[in-house]
């Protein structure tokens, strides 16, 4: 049974997008199809209607494409540093804990320099 949802189909490319930038980024060689940070987009002035849902539609394949190039090689890249799995795993769980620990450090300093209201 095919799932008729947005989220559905959402799911559905993920796995084609990912597919295909897993397949091209393990025949490129590791960093080769890492993405850039220069994805900086805004709405250009006189959008509306069809022509603004294309455009927004376009951004939102072309984001996810990018953040495939750059999350799957970036996700695999542990189990091709080592042939041992004790060192695989030593390796996934310090890039998990460094990246979970980093995310929490980013949410107190954000909440401690910008939310914490005015100055007394």
């Amino acid at each position: 049974m095919r799932s008729r949802s947005a989220g559905g189909r959402a799911i559905r490319q993920q796995l084609v997008q990912g597919s295909a930038v897993g397949t091209l980024s393990c025949s490129a060689g590791i960093g080769a199809a890492g993405a850039r940070a220069w994805l900086l987009f805004s709405i250009p002035a006189g959008l509306s209607g069809w022509a603004l849902f294309a455009y927004a539609t376009g951004i939102s394949i072309l984001l996810r494409v990018a953040h495939s190039a750059y999350f799957l090689p970036y996700v695999g890249l542990g189990a091709e540093l080592s042939d041992d799995y004790a060192e695989r795993t030593n390796v996934v769980s310090s890039r998990f804990l460094f990246s979970v620990v980093g995310a929490v450090a980013c949410l107190l300093l954000g909440q401690a320099v910008y939310l914490s209201g005015p100055a007394a």
